[in-house]
């Protein structure tokens, strides 16, 4: 994965903060864009906002919230992937529509991960059976194709 210059990762990482106080709110819509110039108006090196960084923004969004890759799986991304490459125009033309779409999206998979650990722990431990939890301790190369797959990485 091609990482990003730590100042979009600043804004990658204020974009998802942002989306936890109020995306509905209009006055929060211009504030990725206040952010955005801010830090390229104080760093010697300005960054580009296009399509290419765009691309590269979404990518470190679904790093930073999901670096072990066991929280969402491709028809989670498939589903706000239109986003890919717009992430400059909603900040360029102060939307929230990726911002309210990603929120609802990890609202949703956070609620299902609590309701796969209540699962697990609803079990009772049995120190006969080999039973083993899986850590993500790197970086995987693919997300789960499906739920069933991301339960499988948690739980081998």
């Amino acid at each position: 994965m091609d990482f990003l210059p730590v100042k979009m990762r600043v804004i990658a990482a204020f974009i998802l903060i942002l989306n936890s106080y109020s995306a509905s709110s209009a006055q929060s819509c211009n504030k990725p864009l206040l952010f955005y110039e801010r830090i390229n108006a104080l760093h010697i090196q300005p960054l580009v906002l296009n399509d290419s960084l765009s691309r590269k923004i979404f990518d470190e969004i679904f790093f930073l919230l999901d670096p072990g890759q066991n929280t969402f799986c491709e028809e989670d991304i498939e589903a706000v992937l239109k986003y890919q490459f717009q992430i400059d125009d909603e900040i360029k033309n102060t939307s929230c529509s990726f911002i309210k779409s990603m929120g609802d999206l990890v609202h949703q998979k956070l609620s299902r991960k609590k309701r796969m650990a209540d699962s697990i722990f609803q079990q009772p431990i049995s120190f006969s059976e080999n039973e083993f939890y899986s850590l993500p301790l790197q970086f995987r190369s693919q997300f789960g194709r499906t739920k069933t797959d991301l339960a499988k990485a948690i739980v081998t």
